[in-house]
C-alpha cells in the first residue's frame, strides 16, 4: 500500500549530505553517532527472560517515550539476541534532524516453534536511524532495518538454516551516491509532490545491466507497523523509475534482485 508522507524539518532546511566519510568537515557528528550506535546495540540485544532491562536502557535514547509492554512472541520463541555495531555513518544532517546508517553484526538464538530445533544465526545488519534534536540532546525518533546478510560462523561456515543471497549486498558506489540520491529525491518529488529524506541504500546490477537501489524513507508514517521502504531501478540509457514503495512485505521484485539488495527476508 502506498502512503503519502509528510516532509520533516530537515527537508525544508539546507541539508548537509556526507561524502563517504563520517560527517562533514565543519560538523561534529560524534554525539549523533554515539547515540545511534548505543540505540542499535541496545535495541538488538535482548533476552526473553528479562525484557524490561532493554526497555530501561533504551528509554533515555528515545525522542518519544512509551510505557513498558512485554512482547509475548519473544517468550514463545525464546529469543536471545546480541548486537555489536561495526560502523556508523551520518548520511544526512541539518539543524534539528540527522540520518545515520549503522552496520552491526547480530547473533540470534531462537525457537521458530515448539516442535522445531533451536536456530542460531550470525547476521550482518544495516539500519537507518532518524535522530532529532530535543532540548540540546540528540535522540532517536525512529529506525528502519535496510538489509540483513548471513555471516560466516567460526570455522568459516555459513549457518545451514540461514538464507544465502545470490550476490553480496553492496552499498551504492561512492562515485554515484550523490547522483542516485538526487534521482530518487526528484522521483519522489514528481510522484508525491514534496521532498522526502532518503536513508542509506543497497545497490545491485542484474544480468541485463539494470541498476536497482533499495532504500528507506523518512519519516516513517505514524501508526505504520513497518518502515517505509522503496526500490528504484534504471535500465541502460533510461531514467530512474519507482519499482516499489510502501510498508510491509516487498512484492513484484525479481528474486535475484531481492537477494542482491538484501530484502528477500522482507517478503
Amino acid at each position: 500500500m502506498l502512503l503519502a508522507l509528510g516532509a520533516i524539518g530537515c527537508a525544508q532546511q539546507a541539508t548537509k549530505q556526507t561524502d563517504g566519510g563520517n560527517g562533514t568537515p565543519d560538523v561534529d557528528t560524534s554525539e549523533i553517532e554515539t547515540v545511534a550506535r548505543a540505540y542499535i546495540e541496545i535495541a538488538g540485544t535482548f533476552d526473553y527472560r528479562n525484557q524490561k532491562s532493554r526497555y530501561e536502557h533504551l528509554l533515555p535514547l528515545l525522542a518519544d517515550k512509551y510505557p513498558f509492554q512485554e512482547d509475548p512472541q519473544e517468550i514463545e520463541t525464546q529469543r536471545i539476541w546480541t548486537s555489536h555495531v561495526l560502523a556508523t555513518r551520518v548520511v544526512s544532517i541539518c539543524e534539528n534532524d540527522a540520518i545515520v546508517t549503522v552496520a552491526a553484526e547480530q547473533f540470534r538464538r531462537y525457537l521458530p516453534d515448539q516442535s522445531s530445533e533451536v536456530v542460531e544465526e550470525h547476521l550482518l545488519q544495516q539500519s537507518d536511524c532518524l535522530l532529532v534534536l530535543q532540548d540540546g540532546q540528540w535522540l532517536v525518533s525512529t529506525s528502519a532495518t535496510l538489509s540483513e546478510e548471513p555471516l560466516a560462523q567460526e570455522g568459516g561456515e555459513t549457518p545451514s538454516n540461514a538464507p544465502t543471497p545470490s550476490a553480496r549486498i553492496s552499498p551504492v558506489p561512492t562515485a554515484q551516491e550523490e547522483e542516485i540520491r538526487k534521482g530518487i529525491e526528484e522521483l519522489f518529488l514528481h510522484t508525491v509532490g514534496h521532498s522526502v529524506e532518503i536513508g542509506g541504500n543497497t545497490y545491485y546490477v542484474d544480468s541485463s545491466g539494470t541498476e536497482w537501489v533499495g532504500f528507506t524513507v523518512f519519516p516513517v508514517p505514524a501508526g505504520a507497523t513497518d518502515p517505509t521502504f522503496g526500490v528504484v531501478k534504471r535500465s541502460p540509457g533510461q531514467s530512474w523509475v519507482l519499482a516499489f514503495w510502501g510498508t510491509g512485505p516487498i512484492h513484484d521484485i525479481p528474486d535475484d534482485v531481492a537477494k542482491g539488495l538484501g530484502i528477500d527476508w522482507r517478503r
